[in-house]
């Protein structure tokens, strides 16, 4: 651009400096957007990357179910605890007796309808913590037999 209003001065006086305040200012501004734009882009994807990574960290959405469950644990012991919400891999079970971590588990969770078959899991307790007058049990499934 700079030699654009060189030769324009040499031709006509005055013609460079017209040349040179209206595009080159123009430009400049042009220039500066772009720059603007690709940084505002930037932050964007970055706090969307950021975001997804935080909302997508399990594999699988939970459900939540609040709905009866029983339970016999790999002694035969029968009882009874609260499916608190269910996903693709795991349960997350409210009883009233603590259960050891790693010990297996056979479920079955009854449908709201006699349309649809019970769900009838084999899973592994990965965590069990008090909560309330019970215990919050982490869950595995490892088989859906039915």
């Amino acid at each position: 651009m700079k030699w654009v209003c060189l030769m324009a001065n040499m031709m006509v006086p005055g013609v460079g400096s017209m040349i040179a305040k209206r595009y080159v200012a123009g430009a400049i501004q042009a220039v500066g957007s772009v720059i603007a734009f690709v940084m505002v882009g930037y932050c964007f994807s970055e706090f969307y990357a950021a975001m997804k990574d935080y909302s997508e960290k399990r594999d699988f959405h939970r459900m939540q179910v609040n709905s009866e469950i029983e339970i016999s644990d790999s002694q035969g012991n029968r009882f009874k605890g609260i499916c608190r919400d269910l996903s693709a891999t795991g349960m997350q079970l409210y009883v009233e007796q603590a259960v050891n971590v790693g010990e297996e588990l056979h479920t079955v969770l009854h449908s709201s309808s006699d349309q649809f078959p019970p769900l009838e899991t084999v899973c592994e307790v990965i965590r069990c913590e008090p909560e309330g007058d019970g215990f919050l049990l982490g869950t595995n499934i490892s088989e859906v037999t039915r």
